[in-house]
């Protein structure tokens, strides 16, 4: 398998055109049901997916991405990490690739990858998580329906650091372009008391995406109470979050943060 992954992965790195040849043979491996083929045939091609979108975009065109989904529920985790690698390197893609894998069923996995006991891939399904809630706001919805937020927020308040991180990245991304309605959904999943609690961590980084979020959730609450306010012919309506986050003692605890980029290379 080493001799393998280093002809695809090489250092340096070797001609796209050249090694995209073998996907169709690749694609045919993944019929098999040997674990150890699947296993390096999975391995190869989260190298060949580990890219451009033109690269993501030929790994789609082969139509192995229902079948690199279906390994997500392998019982073997040797065969389920590498499966979780390209699926999470391809919606690192455009919208439209991004698509491909929802489309594919992958979505009805992640939940169990979230309570997988193996920390590595908890931290990776939360970063596959977050580059489809970087996308559109029907693919937040399907994230939504596929049931994975109650787990996302569960990390984020007890995982380890580094999946925090990730988890993080997942919640703040679907406040960015998700609709009122969906932040409303995440609110009342109880996203504002982990938020709130790691605005006193240490890691600056988590502090920044989780400011990000607070901030999108109150601009979210203001948006609704201003709708609310026209349809009640002027009645003033308050901002449903604010209290929340006062009796959490967030505002408290805010800053100024930085712009941060929403879809991201693990």
């Amino acid at each position: 398998r080493d001799r393998y992954q280093r002809r695809v992965r090489g250092k340096p790195e070797p001609d796209f055109s050249k090694v995209q040849l073998c996907l169709p043979a690749l694609a045919k491996l993944l019929s098999y049901t040997d674990e150890e083929i699947l296993t390096d045939s999975c391995w190869a091609l989260s190298y060949l997916s580990d890219g451009s979108n033109n690269k993501i975009q030929a790994v789609i065109d082969t139509g192995v991405v229902p079948r690199i989904a279906q390994l997500l529920g392998h019982t073997a985790v040797s065969v389920v990490t590498p499966s979780l690698r390209t699926i999470g390197n391809i919606v690192t893609g455009d919208d439209s690739q991004t698509q491909h894998v929802i489309s594919s069923g992958a979505l009805r996995y992640l939940t169990s990858l979230l309570k997988n006991n193996k920390r590595a891939i908890q931290k990776e399904t939360c970063w596959l998580i977050s580059n489809i809630t970087a996308g559109t706001p029907a693919q937040i919805q399907a994230v939504i329906d596929s049931g994975v937020m109650p787990q996302i927020i569960s990390l984020l308040e007890e995982g380890h650091l580094d999946v925090k991180r990730e988890a993080a990245w997942a919640l703040s991304n679907a406040t960015c372009a998700g609709t009122i309605e969906q932040i409303h959904f995440l609110v009342s999943l109880g996203a504002l008391k982990p938020i709130c609690n790691l605005l006193e961590s240490s890691d600056s980084r988590i502090i920044n995406v989780l400011l990000d979020a607070l901030d999108n959730i109150l601009k979210s609450g203001r948006s609704w109470a201003t709708a609310r306010s026209v349809a009640n012919k002027g009645i003033e309506e308050n901002n449903p979050y604010c209290e929340m986050v006062e009796e959490l003692e967030g505002l408290d605890k805010t800053r100024i943060t930085p712009n941060t980029s929403s879809r991201r290379d693990l």
